[in-house]
C-alpha cells in the first residue's frame, strides 16, 4: 500500500501501519504501535507511542510537524492542508486538554476530510500520542 521501509528499521508484533506511510532507516517501532497514513518517520527515531496521520516523526523520536509535501503530493487542497496543519497545532503544540481541542477542531473544520481522519486516529489511540517538539 505504497509504505517505504528502510533498512534496519525494526517492527515489533501487533504494529498497525496504514497507507503510504515512510520509516527511514533505523527505526524502532515498539509494538502495538499504530502509525498513520501518510506519516514519514525520520531515521534512527524510536517510536513508543501512535504516530497520527499526516505527521513527520524526528530522529529525536518526537512529531515535529505536517508532512506538507506529502500532502501536496497526493492531491491534497492548500485549504484542506492549511486545515490540518491548524488541527495538529492545536492538538499536539497547544496547552489545551486533548479533549477540548478535539472539540474545537471537530467543530471549527468539521466536514474536512483530512481533519476528520486526524482526530479521529487521536480520538481512538490507544497508546496515546508520541511526544512532540515544542514551539514557540
Amino acid at each position: 500500500n505504497n509504505v517505504v521501509i528502510a533498512n534496519q528499521t525494526t517492527v515489533a508484533g501487533h504494529v498497525e501501519i496504514a497507507d503510504k506511510v515512510i520509516l527511514s532507516g533505523g527505526i524502532f517501532v515498539h509494538q502495538f504501535v499504530q502509525i498513520g497514513t501518510m506519516a514519514m518517520i525520520g531515521g534512527t527515531a524510536r517510536v513508543n507511542q501512535d504516530i497520527p496521520p499526516f505527521c513527520m516523526g524526528n530522529h529525536d523520536s518526537q512529531i515535529a510537524g505536517l508532512n506538507a509535501v506529502g500532502l501536496k503530493r497526493n492531491g491534497f487542497t492548500a485549504a484542506e492542508r492549511k486545515a490540518t496543519r491548524d488541527a495538529m497545532k492545536t492538538i499536539l503544540f497547544s496547552d489545551m486538554k486533548r479533549d477540548e481541542a478535539l472539540a474545537q477542531i471537530s467543530e471549527k473544520y468539521q466536514g474536512i476530510a483530512p481533519v476528520d481522519t486526524f482526530v479521529k486516529f487521536i480520538h481512538n489511540s490507544r497508546r496515546g500520542i508520541q511526544h512532540t517538539t515544542k514551539r514557540s
